[in-house]
């Protein structure tokens, strides 16, 4: 056999691959509305992690159009994406009129609800230039 050619009957285990993750603290989907100050924060939050730590974790965030379609574009993302069962929407909270209502419905869809307090990205600024 030339090169690299697997023989037959010597099949190599998925679990053997160089760099393989065994995520078991799971696969988070993060639906967000924001244009880049949540995605950046949890990949933040996620890098922040030890190495040792990251490997057993996976975080995918997403963006939906409106706050809205949050709930939509995350059941769409879960059926597309099965392997990510922690879904979560995370929203800032100022910008929701039915505030009560939307965390209701993402409840009883099994979807987890996040959200931050108005001039929250104002504070991370703050807090960043404090500690330098």
């Amino acid at each position: 056999m030339a090169g690299n050619r697997r023989q037959p009957g010597k099949r190599q285990d998925r679990n053997s691959k160089v760099g393989q993750r065994d995520p078991k603290l799971g696969y988070y989907l993060v639906v967000t509305d924001a244009d880049g100050t949540e995605q950046n924060y949890f990949n933040g939050m996620r890098s922040s992690f030890s190495s040792e730590l990251q490997k057993y974790l996976v975080i995918r965030v997403e963006k939906a159009k409106t706050t809205e379609q949050l709930i939509n574009k995350t059941i769409e993302l879960m059926e597309n994406l099965p392997q990510y069962s922690r879904p979560w929407i995370v929203f800032d909270r100022d910008e929701v009129v039915r505030f009560d209502e939307m965390i209701e419905s993402a409840r009883k869809l099994g979807i987890e609800v996040g959200w931050s307090n108005p001039c929250f990205e104002i504070w991370l600024q703050f807090a960043e230039g404090v500690g330098h």
